[in-house]
């Protein structure tokens, strides 16, 4: 039942976005709806294949790489829970490690 509300939810919001753009409006979004505004977005920048988790995600994984914290991490990307935000940082210390690792056997050849 879910499912099908959630379907019928963004029937609607796509359908009030459809009538906005007709009569010149620009859609303005707020919580659960951000996501419909960023794929809006995503399709004015001819970017088809972008999503709103897709975009979190990517930058998670980005600030993950450069070795910010989960801390820092949930201020930019908004995450509730640490624990969502630490899958990233985890993969990212593997990364770092595993280079840490090949330039150390590097260094011995």
């Amino acid at each position: 039942m879910d499912a099908r509300r959630d379907n019928l939810y963004t029937a609607k919001n796509q359908y009030i976005v459809h009538q906005q753009k007709a009569l010149g409006i620009e859609p303005k979004f707020k919580g659960r709806d951000q996501g419909l505004n960023t794929r809006v977005q995503c399709d004015k920048a001819g970017l088809p294949q972008c999503s709103a988790h897709g975009l979190r995600k990517a930058a998670a994984s980005r600030l993950a790489d450069i070795s910010c914290t989960a801390h820092e991490i949930m201020s930019i990307t908004g995450h509730d829970s640490i624990s969502e935000v630490q899958r990233y940082t985890k993969t990212a210390q593997r990364k770092q490690l595993a280079e840490s690792v090949r330039n150390r056997v590097d260094g011995q050849k």
